[in-house]
C-alpha cells in the first residue's frame, strides 16, 4: 500500500494526470485495480512509466494484456487513430468498453457507462433468485429474499 500511495503522490507532484479544481482524479484506486486517467496518450504513457518503474522497484509487475485504454474525446479528430500506450514493451489494447469494478465503461466522445450490462445482469441474479424460492410456499419469505437482494442493485440504477 505504501509503493501505491508513494505513486499517486509522485502523479500529483509531477501534475501527471487529470484534475478536477483542486481535486486530483487522475489515479483511481480499489484493491489491486487501477485507474490512470490523463488529459492525453503522452499524458497517460509518461503515467504507466512512472508506475513500472515504481513497480519494478519491489519486484512487481503488470501484465499488458489484463490492461486496457479507453479513449474518451469530443474533439472532430476522435476517430483517427493515436499513438500506442506501451507497458514494458507490449502495446496496451484500444477497447471499447471495459469492466472496472463491475461497472461496463464505454469509450465514446464522453465519458459513458453501459447500465444494460448492469441490468442484464440484475436480471439473471433476479430469475435465479426466484427459481431457487419458487418451491417456498409463503410469500412474505419470498417478499424478504427479493428486498434484502434487490435493495443495493436497484439502489445503484437510481
Amino acid at each position: 500500500m505504501l509503493v501505491v500511495s508513494f505513486i499517486v503522490y509522485m502523479y500529483k507532484t509531477t501534475k501527471l494526470g487529470c484534475w478536477i479544481s483542486d481535486c486530483y482524479v487522475g489515479c483511481i484506486l480499489y484493491a489491486d485495480d487501477l485507474i490512470l486517467i490523463s488529459p492525453g496518450v503522452c499524458h497517460l504513457q509518461k503515467m504507466v512509466n512512472v508506475c513500472v518503474e515504481e513497480a519494478t522497484k519491489i519486484n512487481m509487475s503488470f501484465n499488458a494484456k489484463k490492461c486496457a485504454v479507453l479513449r474518451f474525446d469530443n474533439r472532430p479528430r476522435y476517430s483517427s487513430p493515436c499513438a500506442a500506450v506501451k507497458l514494458e514493451g507490449s502495446a496496451i489494447d484500444f477497447v471499447s468498453n471495459a469492466k472496472y469494478l463491475g461497472v461496463m465503461l464505454h469509450s465514446s466522445k464522453q465519458f459513458a457507462v453501459d447500465l444494460h450490462y448492469m441490468k442484464v445482469k440484475f436480471y439473471k441474479s433476479s430469475n435465479c433468485l426466484f427459481h431457487k424460492a419458487r418451491r417456498l410456499k409463503d410469500e412474505l419469505v419470498t417478499l424478504l429474499l427479493v428486498s434484502s437482494f434487490c435493495y443495493m442493485p436497484l439502489n445503484a440504477l437510481v
